[in-house]
Parts: C-alpha cells; sequence; structure tokens
C-alpha cells in the first residue's frame, strides 16, 4: 500500500506548482471502488470575508444510510498562502488537514468541492487531499477550471466528457433539470467511473451534492462564529 504523501507548506508558487508537476504522477486512478460500500463520506470546505486575512475551514462526517452528519470539526486561522489560481490547495489544505486532526469519527471517502485531476497540472485540491490521507477521494467542483466539454443533456444524470490534451480528466454531471452541470474528477484511489456513481449517489435533487452543502454550511457558520471572537472587546 502506498504512503500518504508528506510535505512542506512553506513553499512559494513557483514550488508549489513544480510539486503539483510531481505528484500528480503519484494520483491512483485505477484502483475500483465500490460505492455501495461507502458508509460515510468526509465532506470539507473553506470560508472567509472578502479582504480578511483569515479563513475557516470546516470538515463534516456524513452517514449516507441516515442522510445526517455524524462528526463536524472547524478551525479559523489566518491565510499564509497568497490568493494564486490553479494553487487553491496550498491555500486551503492546511487548516482544513487541522480540522480533520479533531474528528472522531472514521470515513470511507472523501468529497471535495473542487477539482482532483480535472487541473491543469493534474493535481487540483481534491488530489493533493487524497494524497495526504491516502483515502478515495473524489472532487466536484461547481465549475470548469480547464478542458472542454459539450453540455450534458438537461436530463438529471446526464454526462459528457472534459477532455483536456486529448485526455478524459474528468465528466459533466447535470444534477438538476435547467441547472449548469457539475464536475466529477477523481481524486485518488479509484476511477473516474466510480467517481460517478459516488457523485449519483450523494446528489438529492439540488445541483450542489448534500455533503457538500453540509460542509459549506459549517464552513460559513465557523466563519461567523470567529468573526464575532474577533469583535469581542479584550479584557
Amino acid at each position: 500500500m502506498p504512503e500518504p504523501v508528506r510535505h512542506d507548506w512553506n513553499l512559494t508558487p513557483a514550488q508549489a506548482r513544480a510539486l503539483q508537476a510531481e505528484l500528480a504522477d503519484k494520483v491512483d486512478d485505477r484502483s475500483r471502488l465500490n460505492v455501495t460500500r461507502i458508509h460515510r463520506v468526509l465532506a470539507v470546505d473553506v470560508s472567509m470575508d472578502r479582504f480578511a486575512d483569515w479563513l475557516a475551514a470546516a470538515v463534516v462526517v456524513c452517514d449516507l444510510k441516515t442522510r445526517h452528519v455524524v462528526d463536524s470539526a472547524s478551525v479559523a486561522e489566518p491565510i499564509r498562502f497568497p490568493y494564486v489560481p490553479g494553487l487553491l490547495s496550498f491555500r486551503e489544505l492546511p487548516p482544513i488537514l487541522k480540522a480533520i486532526e479533531k474528528l472522531t469519527f472514521e470515513f470511507d471517502a472523501i468529497v471535495v468541492d473542487g477539482h482532483g485531476q480535472a487541473h491543469p497540472r493534474g493535481l487540483g485540491i481534491a488530489s493533493h487531499l487524497g494524497l495526504w490521507l491516502n483515502v478515495p477521494t473524489i472532487g466536484l467542483a461547481k465549475s470548469r477550471l480547464c478542458g472542454a466539454f459539450e453540455e450534458p443533456l438537461a436530463e438529471p444524470g446526464s454526462t459528457s466528457p472534459l477532455i483536456l490534451q486529448g485526455r478524459k480528466v474528468g465528466m459533466a454531471l447535470r444534477t438538476r433539470k435547467k441547472a449548469g452541470p457539475i464536475f466529477v474528477s477523481v481524486g485518488h484511489k479509484c476511477r473516474l467511473e466510480d467517481a460517478l456513481k459516488l457523485a449519483l449517489r450523494l446528489t438529492d435533487n439540488r445541483r450542489i451534492a448534500w455533503p457538500v452543502r453540509a460542509a459549506h454550511e459549517a464552513a460559513n457558520t465557523a466563519r461567523r462564529e470567529h468573526r464575532v471572537k474577533l469583535a469581542r472587546p479584550c479584557g
């Protein structure tokens, strides 16, 4: 079994890009993932106020049978990496990982509001997190970062391939009629067809998968609570 990826987070953007190119070769997009055996998924998200110098990360463990959040944790801390398109994971993963360390429930797979292999260098935040934890991970992004696709049919469940330089790196998936598609990609330790099956299992007639929405709500709550905490007078 491959070891989880570990590296220093104190990098320049140029060093981060070079690391992405190196880590992209380690992504496992061939292992089969039995989606029916996944009972709990971890969903993660980050929220921040405009122009703030800090962000709030939240993680939630979701039970797929009951459709309840069974565990959650959050962290608020200063931003330590600049906003650079394509380098989101270096900005957001350190606080996300700190929040994950606070969880008590285990999980079988991870779903990320972001891209996996559907990334210019093949290593979006979903792949980066999957490699770090060595856990099956999929990316469910609300917008396309790279590649080209044809609009899926209007019927929910319709798909079309996302193609980058002649390679299929993801799928555009219609989850709700008259809503834009989401973009499914392999994060780590699964095939694209399995990532798509898991994405479909997590949809509930809304555009965004319910665990992703739960993580988003938790991150917004953590952001608001930290903003209140900062506004309190000292002493």
